[in-house]
This record gives structure tokens, sequence and C-alpha cells, in this order.
């Protein structure tokens, strides 16, 4: 699994378990807890889908290039790596050759936690 995928996992996990343990009806708690996951669980999925489409790429190229100039390593690379950083549109051409696709794993697994949270909390309010 993506590293960034089980990062995501594992924040939403904390965020909603703390949620959870803070309350005092636990019914309740649980069933918004499962929505609170589901809506950090959107939250992220947004950012992997952003970032699929190199919507962060400037940042990363302004951080990676300001490294590289400041440690004085831009000048040790050797010629094709230094093409990647010689300007922002070469950097571009260069993350969007190795970018893959995004896993839909996580965006199904995003939508079956938020109908299971919508599902409960119709539950507990007709209960």
């Amino acid at each position: 699994m993506n590293k960034k995928l089980v990062i995501g996992l594992s924040i939403t996990q904390i965020i909603s378990f703390f949620y959870m343990f803070t309350q005092s009806n636990k019914s309740l708690a649980f069933a918004d807890g499962i929505g609170v996951f589901a809506i950090v669980s959107i939250l992220i999925s947004g950012f992997i889908f952003l970032e699929h489409f190199g919507y962060f790429d400037v940042f990363g190229y302004t951080f990676k290039k300001t490294y590289l100039v400041l440690s004085s390593k831009y000048e040790a690379l050797e010629s094709s790596e230094k093409e990647h950083y010689a300007s922002m549109y070469d950097y571009i051409q260069f993350k969007n050759n190795r970018r893959k696709p995004p896993s839909r794993t996580f965006y199904i697994y995003t939508l079956i936690i938020l109908i299971e949270g919508i599902i409960l909390n119709i539950i507990y309010i007709y209960t």
C-alpha cells in the first residue's frame, strides 16, 4: 500500500478515536466518529487528487532548488540531474513523466466509510 495512504488512514483513525472517546453518549459518538473519519478521509483524498495533477509541484521545486543552491550540492549534480532543476517547466515535465496514477482504493474506501457514517447517523436519529 502507498505510504501516503497509510499515513492518511492513521491520521484519520487517530482523530476519529480521539473524538469518540471524548463524548459522553457512546452510540452517538461511534456514529459521529465514523462521520469524522469519512470527512478527514475526503480531505486527504482531495489532497492526493490534487497532488496527482501537480498542484503542489511549485512548492516541491522551490524547496528542492533552494536546498540544492544553499547547500552547494547543485554544482555536484550530474548534467542530467541539473536539467531537471534548470527551470520550473523542466521540473514539472520531469515530475509528470515519473508520476504514477493515483490508487482508487483510497477513494473507494472513503466512499464506503462515508456511506457507513450516513447510515449509522440515520439509524441513531430514528431509534
